[in-house]
């Protein structure tokens, strides 16, 4: 085990084998790490990416992709 994690400066989730991304406590639980033997590099992981470029780049993406669905009293969901 590499002692270098890759941490998401937003969730500050773990990046855990290649794409799968855990929780910090979880991913030193799993590998037996003290706080000490660990060293994270900066990054983001697939969600936060997506919704950080969601929030600061709005006009790549058309209205109908970034509105909000609700739910109505009956369960159909709209879009706003």
């Amino acid at each position: 085990m590499d002692s270098t994690a890759t941490q998401c400066q937003f969730c500050w989730r773990v990046r855990d084998d290649g794409a799968r991304w855990s929780d910090l406590s979880v991913f030193m639980q799993k590998y037996n790490l003290q706080p000490h033997e660990i060293s994270l590099s900066e990054g983001y992981c697939p969600q936060c990416n997506e919704f950080y470029c969601l929030l600061t780049q709005p006009s790549l993406y058309s209205s109908s992709e970034m509105s909000v669905p609700r739910v109505s009293e009956t369960g159909q969901t709209q879009n706003t």
